[in-house]
């Protein structure tokens, strides 16, 4: 499906430390209301920068260095949107994220994804959170692991497969299979959904239609 939106835009973001007036140049990618900024490892001075331009002041060797580079930054990104359209992909902020960094969202899976989600939870241990909720989500990673054997007859499931099929099914298991109340599997629900949109967030590819079901 063709885009309604679809923006290039670099712009400045300020350092911890802006004593030396360096500021850090950003890119960001709108599709359809959508964006996704991304560093482009690069830095500059704030007076030889032109936001309404998105683009360095001057002629001097260094700006002038600068803007190339940012074309060619510009040019990938429309090299990504065209390989998509090409494809007859969807085209969406995350799926073009995907291309510039060199992710296959094909391997992206939602158990590995739940594990690495708990992990990171488990550093935060104390500081961010609790040991309760982190022993909620390893409940929940075992239960969508026993779903997943159940419903596909597999060890795992890949993030762009989830669809409204997958939790409705899911609500249903923890319902009929689990033997769980309402507001139990409404806790397990509110668990994936958490899971899902924060792995979306990351960059993983699930699409506008399917994505509204988390």
């Amino acid at each position: 499906m063709m885009e309604k939106t679809f923006r290039i835009t670099f712009f400045l973001k300020a350092r911890k430390n802006t004593s030396n007036n360096l500021y850090y140049i950003f890119l960001r990618i709108t599709v359809n209301g959508e964006q996704k900024e991304l560093s482009t490892k690069v830095d500059w001075p704030k007076k030889r920068w032109s936001p309404k331009l998105g683009m360095a002041i001057g002629n001097k060797k260094d700006a002038l260095q600068l803007n190339a580079y940012l074309h060619s930054v510009k040019m990938k990104v429309m090299q990504a949107r065209q390989k998509l359209m090409d494809e007859g992909k969807e085209l969406t902020v995350q799926a073009i994220r995907n291309l510039l960094l060199g992710e296959s969202e094909e391997n992206q899976f939602l158990l590995e994804i739940f594990q690495r989600h708990n992990e990171h939870m488990e550093s935060l241990l104390g500081s961010e959170f609790a040991p309760k909720t982190l022993e909620r989500y390893k409940t929940s990673l075992s239960h969508t692991r026993d779903y997943i054997r159940w419903k596909y007859d597999k060890e795992d499931l890949e993030i762009k497969k989830l669809d409204y099929e997958f939790i409705a099914d899911y609500e249903y298991w923890f319902k009929s299979v689990r033997k769980c109340s309402h507001n139990t599997t409404v806790k397990y629900l509110a668990n994936m959904k958490k899971v899902v949109l924060d792995c979306v967030r990351r960059g993983a590819y699930l699409n506008q239609q399917e994505r509204q079901y988390f």
